[in-house]
Order: C-alpha cells, then structure tokens, then sequence
C-alpha cells in the first residue's frame, strides 16, 4: 500500500520526541508537549529518548482556558460551552490584544495573557503534583 503513494520507507517510533527533535536538524533537545488535558517535557540527547527523565502532568489546555477564564472575570463572564470557543483563538494568538465578541463588545487580554503562562509553572493553581520538585 506504501508503495502506491509513493512512500521510500516507513519508520514507525514509540515516541514522537525523537522524530519532533529530528525535524529540526539536531540530535539534543527538550520537547515539551502541551495538549488538551496534559503537560510533558522529554529530553532527548544525542538522538536517545531518556524516558526516566520524562516528566509529565495531567494538567493542559483545557486548564490554561479555565484560567483565562477566571482572570477576564472583571470585564466578562463565560458561562456556556459555546463561550469557551471563544476563548482558544484568544490563547493562541500572540499578537492581537484587543478581541471583539459575537455581541460586539470589545475586551482587552494583553495582561491577563501574560499571567496565563505563570500556571504552568505554578502548579498550585490546579492542586497538581509540582512535577520540577519530583
């Protein structure tokens, strides 16, 4: 079947580290991995995966969303599902400070954006395990 589209070889790996640091022309490197309900940071050195050294922590996306949440509290409140929606471009963009709602309200996030990745490493937020002390 791989051969139909074209496919030189196939290299399957357990863990996606390894090829994540490949991409970028190096053989050393920390990936660090934030997806919707958990936190990682894998090192890999001279190509070799150190999974002792793996840390993780079930705490992600959907956490720094709850935490924008609760710091835009004094200019709105989000309470339904669809509201949330509204929340990730404002997350994910790095350059617009000022975001104009479906109701035409105006709000500034600049600040609260800047705070938003202090719970990464303030794990008290969420009651979780501080994973840089274990």
């Amino acid at each position: 079947m791989f051969e139909a589209f074209g496919f030189a070889a196939l290299h399957m790996v357990e863990n996606p580290a390894v090829n994540i640091i490949r991409t970028r022309d190096v053989r050393t490197g920390l990936v660090v991995d934030l997806g919707e309900g958990h936190f990682s940071m894998t090192p890999v050195i001279e190509g070799r995966l150190f999974t002792h050294s793996k840390k993780s922590l079930h705490f992600g996306g959907a956490h720094l969303t709850q935490h924008l949440i609760e710091l835009l509290q004094p200019q709105i409140s989000f309470t339904t599902s669809y509201e949330r929606l509204i929340i990730a471009p404002m997350i994910k963009s790095g350059t617009e400070n000022v975001y104009t709602l479906p109701d035409g309200k105006k709000i500034s996030v600049k600040d609260e954006r800047e705070k938003l990745v202090e719970c990464i490493f303030d794990t008290s937020l969420y009651n979780a395990i501080d994973f840089f002390n274990s």
